[in-house]
């Protein structure tokens, strides 16, 4: 049971990164597609809540952009903080089992556990941001292109 849900896992964290950066190139190719059609008649007189269409989709994919470049920081920080988890609870094995620890530093029990209270605290929360994240950076995506689509 535990190997199935390591695999799923596994599978959940590949699917929202490739996720995050699909929407990303998505983002990105509609940008383009306006700048290279900006002064086109395509967009021409084209007004949204009194902006030209064409500024108001941009704000939207490149701030869309942005938070799926954060959304990937957030990712690589919550796995690098992971494997220093993973090596904490190996020293921490060590530590009571009484295991020789080829550390420089001798760590206390208690100051071991004190870290990785700290770490998961934190890869907790940097999991929830790259969640919040990646929704907020789909919405913009869509809610843009939809802008896009129904004003042509």
């Amino acid at each position: 049971l535990k190997e199935r849900y390591i695999r799923w896992q596994g599978k959940r964290i590949a699917l929202l990164t490739f996720s995050i950066n699909l929407f990303f190139t998505i983002a990105i190719a509609a940008i383009g597609l306006i700048i290279n059609n900006y002064e086109g008649s395509i967009f021409r007189d084209k007004l949204v809540f009194n902006y030209p269409l064409p500024k108001v989709i941009l704000i939207l994919l490149a701030i869309s952009a942005l938070i799926g470049t954060v959304a990937l920081w957030s990712r690589l920080a919550d796995f690098r903080l992971t494997t220093r988890t993973i090596d904490i609870r190996i020293s921490l094995f060590k530590v009571k089992n009484n295991i020789s620890n080829e550390s420089k530093k001798q760590t206390s029990q208690s100051e071991l556990e004190t870290q990785l209270g700290c770490l998961k605290c934190v890869t907790n929360r940097l999991g929830k941001i790259t969640w919040w994240l990646f929704f907020l950076q789909a919405t913009l995506v869509l809610l843009g292109i939809l802008i896009l689509v129904f004003s042509l």
